[in-house]
Formats: structure tokens, sequence, C-alpha cells
């Protein structure tokens, strides 16, 4: 009995190699690490100068959506000790931690991605309208400024203002009050205040140590 093959066939026979590889596992980071050997015992990891050690945890996120400040604050110094406790503070055999991190001050990216997420015929429902409304709203709410930093936003612009001004007086930059002066006066303090904003919004931490 013969069977028709189809023409113009390339198709190869599938071997046991190409079977193997669909199996293999892919590289990992892990390939890259400083590290020689495990030791279960102490479950830490022998290094490639064969005496110092290393050992890896793995943070699971903690829910902190409608919290209490007392549970925030006892979560915080969970932690704290954590850390405290793991590493020994010896001079003679020194640690170092490292922690990585991600600090997105802004939510845009994330809120477009939300947005093109549904199907088209989906996105256009007033439930997918109403949710990605609500959304928006949170992570703006979310990316704003508090009142610390409102304040200092206003304290650092009306400093610059006045200084700017001091600088600029002696210079005759008032003795002459026409329009196209106090728009390009105007101009400049707003593009600088543009920019202090955004200085602001993305730097939190070293703002509010100064109106601390």
């Amino acid at each position: 009995m013969a069977i028709n093959q189809p023409e113009n066939s390339d198709a190869s026979p599938l071997t046991n190699a190409t079977i193997k590889r669909h199996y293999d596992r892919p590289p990992s980071f892990t390939d890259l690490l400083p590290w020689m050997e495990y030791i279960p015992e102490c479950k830490a990891f022998v290094l490639e100068d064969g005496i110092s050690l290393g050992a890896l945890f793995e943070v699971t996120p903690v829910g902190c959506e409608a919290r209490t400040p007392a549970f925030m604050a006892q979560l915080r110094d969970t932690i704290q000790t954590a850390i405290n406790e793991a590493i020994p503070e010896r001079d003679d055999a020194p640690w170092v931690l490292q922690v990585y991190v991600q600090d997105e001050p802004r939510l845009n990216q994330f809120d477009a991605s939300l947005a093109r997420y549904p199907m088209p015929k989906v996105r256009a429902s007033d439930y997918s309208q109403h949710y990605q409304a609500v959304m928006s709203a949170h992570l703006r709410k979310r990316c704003s400024m508090n009142s610390r930093q409102t304040l200092g936003f206003w304290i650092t612009f009306l400093a610059f203002c006045i200084l700017a001004s001091v600088i600029v007086y002696p210079l005759g930059a008032f003795d002459f009050a026409l329009p196209a002066t106090v728009v390009v006066l105007t101009c400049a303090y707003a593009i600088c205040g543009v920019f202090m904003y955004r200085y602001v919004r993305e730097n939190p931490e070293a703002l509010g140590k100064w109106f601390q």
C-alpha cells in the first residue's frame, strides 16, 4: 500500500536530540554568581575564594493596602530586626548586604499598559471604562505629592524667585517695566518652577529631610 507524500516537503524527522533540546533548562543568572558550592547544613554558599560565605534570602511581599499606621510600624520594625540579627556586626567577619529594589515615582506607563490590556470590544464596555477611571485616579493619587513635598516645593520656588529678583534687580531688569520684560521673566520663572516641581516629585526622600 503506497502512502502519498506531500510535494516539496522539507520537514525532517523528529530526533532524540531535538526532543532532549526542548527539555533543556534555559540559562540562569545564578550561573554568573561567584559561588562554588552550597552547604545544606548551614544554608550558606561558598564563594570563589573558598573562604567567604554567602546567604540568599527571598522576601515575600506583604499586603499594605488599608493597613493601620501601627501595623506598618510593626512591619518596619520586624524587617529591621530580621536584618540586624541575620547580619552580625563583627569586624573580623564583615558581611555585605545587597538589596535590589525598584523606585517608580511615576506610574504613567503602568496606567497606559493597564488601559491597553483588555481586548478592544471589552475595552469599550461601561465596566472597563469605570474600572480604568478608578485605577487611573488611584495611581495619580499614589504619585501625588504629600503635604511635606508641596511645602518644600513652594518654599524652594519662592526662595528661587526672590533670589533671582535680587540678582537681576541691580542689572536694571526692573527699570523699564515693559510688557515684554514681564513676559520674559514670568516665562523664566515658570520654566524653573517646572524643573523644581519634577525634582520634588522624583526625590521625595531627599526633600523630606530638609523640612523635617
